[in-house]
């Protein structure tokens, strides 16, 4: 192999490393930001109690001649509660207290509640219903991430090892997440179409990798080793 032809193989063994890494980057990132985040958890086949604070333009809590009303509706769209009227404490919070038939169902729901009176008000949140009353998933996102972070490492040092057998490892490791993805969504992640782009994107940096590390033995077989 010619010197010019040694140098153009390791700079351009060099920006696809860096290709590489940010790609890595922008799917670490691009988690965290479309994870969804309920606002309060309750438990499955338990009573549970939503608390809601009314204030006035004026920041001071709500007085008694607010009524404040709370529907809710299932991720699905159909109706669990309409117009529900809520209880008001002395401090200024509108409380309104589910049944066990209102959490038999796991989920996310999507709760508005709105009051009128001497001001006129409306909010919205969102809760989720789970075996344990707690936010659940997180072990599985956190295992993948894992995943995708052991991927990058093995292909860096690929990289400078110049053990190319590990840039495969890499790519089976990224295609096999990607696959899990497609196949069975992300937990915390409830858009359909999120889900897919981001194992799309995993699944492709695989491809990737493999592309390029047979395009590299390719022109080993021909040029011979560096």
């Amino acid at each position: 192999m010619t010197l010019n032809k040694y140098i153009y193989n390791i700079r351009n063994n060099h920006n696809n490393m860096k290709k590489i890494l940010i790609l890595f980057l922008f799917i670490m990132t691009l988690i965290p930001m479309v994870m969804a985040t309920p606002s309060y958890y309750y438990k499955q086949y338990e009573q549970a109690e939503i608390n809601v604070p009314c204030v006035d333009e004026l920041e001071a809590p709500c007085n008694s001649s607010i009524n404040c009303n709370l529907s809710i509706t299932y991720s699905n769209g159909s109706i669990l509660l309409s117009d529900g009227s809520m209880t008001r404490a002395s401090n200024g919070y509108y409380s309104y207290l589910l049944s066990t038939t209102n959490n038999m169902e796991q989920g996310e729901y999507f709760a508005s509640v709105s009051c009128t009176g001497g001001d006129n008000g409306f909010a919205s949140f969102s809760y989720e219903v789970t075996s344990s009353g707690e936010q659940e998933g997180t072990t599985i996102l956190y295992f993948i991430l894992g995943i995708i972070i052991l991927s990058g490492g093995i292909y860096g040092f690929s990289q400078y090892s110049g053990v190319y057998v590990f840039k495969f490892l890499s790519a089976a490791l990224l295609m096999i997440t990607g696959i899990h993805i497609l196949t069975n969504g992300l937990p915390l992640i409830t858009n359909t179409l999120m889900q897919n782009g981001i194992g799309i994107i995993i699944l492709s940096a695989g491809f990737y990798i493999i592309a390029e590390n047979l395009e590299l033995l390719e022109n080993i077989k021909n040029n011979g080793p560096e």
